[in-house]
């Protein structure tokens, strides 16, 4: 139905966006990331102009993420059985997508990379370097425990319904690490378990793991994190 007024267009485009927000999961996680996002560069005081290239940014992914929904909506309609042709239409809108992230976080390198090192070393860590080996060290650890859970569980016949989650396992790590090195800083902890939730988040809508398997990888990679810490500090 055509919209009659401008009040009307508006509706019109608000429907939309609620219909993607509430559709699509893609569109929930930007929104929440472009909100933390816009959070840390009024921590750190931008410029002007920093900001209106953040609000560039931030805008192109969403727009692109629409319009890709859009797409994919459009596609299912014109061929609902399956074509060759129609996967490829998904794939370039996605692709699109994929190009303006990858530009949003060279951007956010840009912007935030040097302002944030000076204020993890000033506020955070007290001006020693990031522990990098503990970083990669532990990671490479809290992976290889996970498959070797993971072979355990497998062998003892519990069911895939027990098997850890490696993200959960090296998302608890991480946050862990963070919250360690950041202790005086608890903006950055806050940021890091956001981070981790949106992971677990994503591994249980996606029903890629159960919660069982959560809970079970956020306890082996919280345990080896802990014991990190306590071996390296």
């Amino acid at each position: 139905m055509k919209a009659r007024t401008l009040v009307d267009s508006f509706h019109c485009a608000a429907r939309g966006l609620y219909h993607v927000l509430r559709t699509q999961r893609n569109m929930r996680v930007h929104f929440i990331i472009a909100m933390a996002i816009l959070l840390l560069a009024i921590r750190l005081r931008l410029a002007r102009l920093e900001f209106a290239l953040l609000f560039f940014a931030i805008a192109l992914v969403l727009a692109l993420e629409i319009i890709n929904t859009a797409v994919e909506a459009l596609v299912d309609i014109v061929a609902p059985a399956y074509h060759p042709l129609a996967g490829v239409a998904k794939d370039v809108a996605a692709g699109a997508v994929l190009i303006s992230a990858l530009n949003a976080i060279g951007l956010g390198y840009i912007l935030f990379g040097e302002r944030l090192g000076t204020y993890l070393a000033r506020g955070i860590i007290r001006g020693q370097a990031l522990p990098t080996t503990l970083l990669v060290a532990g990671s490479i650890t809290v992976i290889l425990g996970v498959l070797l859970a993971r072979l355990a569980v497998s062998r003892c016949r519990a069911g895939n319904a027990f098997l850890p989650s490696g993200h959960a396992a090296v998302a608890a790590f991480l946050t862990i690490l963070v919250a360690y090195i950041s202790r005086n800083n608890p903006h950055t902890t806050a940021l890091a378990c956001l981070l981790s939730f949106l992971v677990i988040e994503s591994r249980l809508e996606a029903r890629f793991s159960t919660a069982w398997g959560v809970i079970s990888g956020l306890l082996l990679g919280g345990t080896l994190g802990f014991l990190a810490i306590h071996l390296a500090f």
